[in-house]
């Protein structure tokens, strides 16, 4: 509980409650207090998965319970496709035997509840979206089901020891602290008294990450053992920023007090060991392959399967079942991924624009590099001043690795940052906690990331991409250029 800005997001607003949906991760269904779902409905066939229909009743009840953020980032059509891929999947689930038992269904709701304050406001909130808990459970099972399948596919994947290594010695920049940062750990206590005792027991040699993971209060710590990475001035509190600036390598603070607790902060070697951070780039270099590989999957599915189209068109229905578009997010956020807009353009911003002006060479060297991408559109500002836009999502490993070295590139430029979270419509930037993404944003987003990739950058309208691989001096090229 360092951090400068956390934001808390409300649980009880949008709460994943069930199935596969979006392409290639198992996405949840929503609840939403100001959306119920329709109560009578025409069941007019929309589609047949195999013989297996989908109906317009079912379209219009599933999307119906969708959050307001999101039902502005798709269409009812791009809605279905997911749908039918849903369709797919539970159905080659069901081919393969693969049925989540009673037990391992009660624990998805098990975890379900604890998103609320009681069980008495989960099955209310249950029955003012006209569902039933049986349902509820129902679509607990088909989520586990998806899950299941995807496991399975991906099975076998693993990477070797050279490859792990050959990533480290191609990222060494990733693993060593920018420069102006440092890196440290910390255990965050309730009271003075157990600050002084967890200090003793340090003193005497034992192990900081176990006594984390035993007594930290941070409720990050169980994922990431009280280490908080990378982080240069002004991203913490004031009273942990100076001493954590203030140690040496390796050396542990006594106990600090800030508005979170009292923290006990030991700063770590500003490098990386390759052994510390090995079972990291297995897991990232697998995540990364299971992707493909159930992109690779889930398209063959699609081709496989028997999908017909009802009519040639119905309520704005494409009369053809398109494939769904895949990209190149990690596998933990390709629920948030696939999204489609149909309305035009319009860059919204109330400020000035000026002609994009020669691009210098540096900035041409990053774009060739396909680092990003040169557009020929007007400089989007505010308050005359570019504005540059990264778009994560709450879910995204890669946004998390490479926030730091974002934040690093822009400081100390004249620009107006805007980092839009995708799945909660939240400005990181900002004190407040946004739930939705405005009109004039949702043009930009749809104009230079239609499929809602993570992360991707905008940089005053003029330079658009992943930015995979990008350094913190092909940023500045490009910040230099839109601010010359």
């Amino acid at each position: 509980m360092a951090k400068k800005k956390k934001k808390s997001k409300n649980n009880s607003q949008i709460i994943t409650i069930a199935i596969a949906v979006i392409v290639v991760a198992a996405a949840g269904y929503y609840f939403s207090q100001q959306n119920p779902a329709p109560q009578h409905q025409e069941s007019v066939e929309l589609v047949y998965v195999n013989g297996e229909a989908i109906t317009q009743a079912e379209l219009d009840t599933e999307f119906a319970r969708l959050p307001d953020q999101y039902k502005v980032l798709t269409t009812k059509e791009d809605f279905l496709d997911q749908l039918i891929t849903k369709k797919v999947l539970l159905q080659q689930a069901a081919s393969q035997g693969i049925n989540p038992t009673p037990q391992e269904i009660e624990l998805q709701y098990e975890q379900l509840k604890v998103q609320f304050q009681s069980e008495e406001q989960l099955l209310e909130l249950i029955a003012q979206q006209n569902l039933t808990l049986e349902k509820v459970k129902a679509q607990l099972g088909e989520s586990l089901q998806v899950d299941q399948l995807f496991e399975q596919a991906v099975a076998s994947i693993e990477v070797q020891e050279s490859e792990m290594l050959a990533y480290y010695n191609q990222n060494e920049q990733a693993f060593n602290a920018p420069q102006g940062q440092v890196r440290a750990r910390h255990i965050l206590l309730q009271t003075a008294e157990k600050a002084d005792e967890i200090k003793e027991l340090l003193d005497a040699g034992a192990n900081f990450e176990q006594l984390a993971l035993q007594n930290s209060i941070d409720p990050s710590v169980s994922s990431n053992s009280g280490n908080l990475g990378f982080f240069g001035r002004g991203q913490m509190v004031g009273e942990f920023e100076d001493v954590a600036f203030s140690l040496k390598e390796d050396e542990i603070s006594e106990p600090v007090q800030t508005q979170f607790g009292f923290h006990i902060i030991q700063r770590l070697p500003d490098t990386i060991a390759y052994a510390e951070i090995k079972q990291n780039i297995r897991e990232a270099l697998i995540s990364d392959q299971q992707a493909i590989a159930i992109e690779v999957y889930v398209k063959q599915l699609r081709e496989q399967a028997d999908i017909q189209i009802v009519g040639e068109e119905q309520d704005g229905m494409d009369s053809s079942s398109s494939e769904p578009d895949m990209h190149e997010a990690e596998l933990d956020t390709m629920d948030h991924d696939d999204m489609g807009y149909d309305e035009d353009h319009s860059s919204g911003e109330d400020s000035m624009q000026k002609e994009s002006a020669p691009v210098e060479q540096q900035a041409k060297q990053a774009a060739k590099s396909e680092k990003f991408t040169m557009t020929s559109d007007a400089l989007c500002m505010q308050d005359e001043k570019p504005i540059i836009r990264r778009y994560v999502s709450s879910n995204c490993e890669k946004c998390s690795q490479s926030q730091a070295q974002f934040y690093e590139a822009v400081s100390g430029y004249d620009v107006i940052v805007k980092e839009l979270e995708l799945d909660t419509g939240d400005d990181l930037v900002t004190a407040s906690v946004e739930t939705t993404i405005s009109k004039e944003e949702f043009n930009v987003l749809k104009q230079y990331n239609p499929h809602g990739s993570v992360p991707f950058y905008v940089f005053g309208c003029q330079y658009v991409g992943s930015g995979a691989d990008a350094q913190e001096s092909d940023i500045r090229a490009i910040l230099d250029e839109l601010t010359k």
